[in-house]
C-alpha cells in the first residue's frame, strides 16, 4: 500500500470518526432542546452537563488525532530527505 493511500483511507476514517462525534453531540442538543421546552428548564439543565461532556470529549478526540498525525509527518519528511 502506497503513502498515499494510507493517507487517504486514514483521512476517510478520521472523518468518518468525526462525523459520528458531531452527529451524537447534536444528537444530544436535540434531546436536551426537546426537555428543556416539554418540562421547563429543570430537565433542560439536567441535560446540559452531558452535550458539555461531549463537547469536551470530542475537543480531546481532536487533539489526539493531531498528536497521531505527527509522528507521521515526521517520518514522512525524514523518507522524503533520504529520497
Amino acid at each position: 500500500m502506497t503513502d498515499m493511500t494510507r493517507s487517504i483511507r486514514n483521512m476517510v476514517r478520521q472523518a468518518l470518526v468525526l462525523m459520528a462525534l458531531v452527529g451524537m453531540t447534536l444528537a444530544a442538543g436535540v434531546n436536551w432542546a426537546d426537555a428543556a421546552t416539554l418540562q421547563g428548564t429543570a430537565a433542560g439543565a439536567s441535560a446540559l452537563p452531558a452535550i458539555l461532556m461531549a463537547m469536551a470529549i470530542l475537543g480531546v478526540v481532536f487533539r489526539l488525532m493531531i498528536k497521531a498525525q505527527q509522528p507521521a509527518r515526521i517520518r514522512a519528511r525524514a523518507n522524503n530527505r533520504r529520497r
